[in-house]
């Protein structure tokens, strides 16, 4: 009777301990699911405020470069200036690049916060801030507009004028791309080959490889910009 006894209490023990057992794995279980959820939702919104700091730095290069262009306001005379051959857009036809640097104290002529040519990952200055996590280059295409390039979308800088001889209008092209080296799988020196190559998302070519593509396909952190206008001005 005895021996009985002890053979059911052990019985109980054991299924006490496989009981207590359960428990705690469910438990586990739920730490870990929620813990999941909770990284999760910690992605999710460094990945919100990384898209939100993009955005808000390459629509940032578009206006610092408009208001290069402007002078501080829109008259024929400052547009005349930024389409001379030595002004910010004197370069027709052409890909040209300018990285925004406020940091620098470098200047365009007498527009400060622009350093002409690329943006490079190792230059500290050519960074937005001294975090050095984000920078902005913006390239831009100035050619002779026609009527195939012609876009009731397009911002008009300054009036044509109505001369018996005004200057054909240019079509402006600016892309703007914010990107952020640390992130992402592409390298320092890759995203700078991209920022370099001299084709912005404005070609004639479709098979061309522009910075966005060159930049998609090594896996950099980034977003593009792009903004057209109507340039001109008639004496």
């Amino acid at each position: 009777m005895l021996v009985e006894h002890s053979i059911q209490k052990n019985k109980q023990q054991g299924a006490a301990l496989i009981a207590v057992l359960i428990i705690i794995v469910v438990v586990t279980m739920l730490g870990i699911t929620a813990m999941r959820m909770g990284l999760t939702g910690l992605t999710i919104a460094t990945n919100s405020q990384i898209g939100n700091l993009l955005f808000q730095a390459a629509d940032d290069g578009l206006v610092k470069m408009e208001d290069a262009i402007r002078g501080g306001g829109a008259s024929n005379a400052n547009i005349a200036a930024a389409m001379d051959i030595n002004g910010i857009l004197g370069a027709k036809g052409g890909d040209v690049a300018y990285c925004i640097t406020p940091r620098a104290g470098a200047m365009v002529g007498t527009i400060a916060g622009l350093t002409a040519g690329a943006c490079n990952t190792t230059v500290s200055t050519n960074y937005l801030s001294s975090r050095n996590i984000s920078m902005v280059q913006v390239n831009y295409r100035r050619r002779t507009q026609n009527d195939a390039d012609s876009n009731s979308g397009m911002e008009t800088l300054t009036s044509m004028g109505t001369g018996s001889n005004p200057n054909p209008p240019d079509r402006l092209t600016l892309t703007s791309t914010a990107v952020m080296p640390s992130l992402g799988t592409a390298s320092e020196s890759v995203i700078n080959n991209c920022l370099n190559s001299g084709v912005s998302d404005d070609v004639d070519n479709p098979a061309d490889v522009t910075i966005t593509d060159c930049l998609t396909d090594a896996g950099a952190v980034f977003t593009t910009h792009q903004d057209e206008y109507e340039l001109g001005f008639s004496f």
